[in-house]
């Protein structure tokens, strides 16, 4: 879809088997909550894309052990390694598209992507892709909430850090919690 003049609209297309769904656009015309709502029940239902493996904003996605390296200049990224590394990219650039034309993105995306791969790291490997999923997707509630009410980043985080290394403000990974927070929310695992 094109540009419009003066506007800012983008429409992604997401694929599965013979079914295509309009999903997300980046001029905010649903809140964010309900499009999160949206990708829950559709991970709920299912209905899991692929991509390749996702490396942006101070995080990368793959489904093999990284190679140690010799320290360098820049801190090294955040690696989430799974099994179900093309999913979860997926649900990275879903996140990616529902966040991209909110203010500051530029400067608060390793933040949001950092709790993102931390909610990962959070998931024991054997788990079910979905729990994977909305885990991470739990994460990302809780940060566009705090931006949707109108909170600037310096006030939910005053210091941006990593918090993939430190694990601040990253709910640990609990089933029952996790079910009860999606029931809150009308989606039911």
């Amino acid at each position: 879809m094109a540009e419009t003049p003066g506007c800012r609209r983008l429409l992604f297309m997401i694929h599965r088997s013979d079914v295509t769904v309009a999903k997300y656009n980046g001029d905010m015309k649903n809140p964010i909550a309900k499009q999160l709502d949206d990708i829950a029940s559709k991970i709920n239902e299912g209905w899991l894309g692929e991509e390749d493996f996702w490396g942006g904003a101070g995080v990368v996605i793959t489904n093999v052990d990284p190679t140690p390296q010799e320290p360098g200049f820049y801190p090294d990224p955040s690696f989430v390694v799974t099994p179900h590394a093309r999913q979860l990219s997926w649900l990275f650039i879903l996140l990616r598209d529902v966040t991209f034309g909110l203010d500051e993105y530029g400067i608060w995306k390793e933040e949001f992507f950092g709790r993102l791969a931390a909610a990962a790291q959070s998931v024991p490997v054997e788990t079910d892709v979905k729990l994977l999923l909305l885990q991470v997707l739990r994460q990302a509630y809780e940060i566009l909430g705090m931006i949707e009410i109108g909170m600037e980043p310096a006030e939910f985080s005053t210091v941006i850090v990593h918090p993939r290394v430190l694990g601040r403000g990253v709910d640990s990974f609990d089933v029952d919690g996790l079910k009860a927070f999606y029931a809150s929310r009308g989606v039911v695992l």
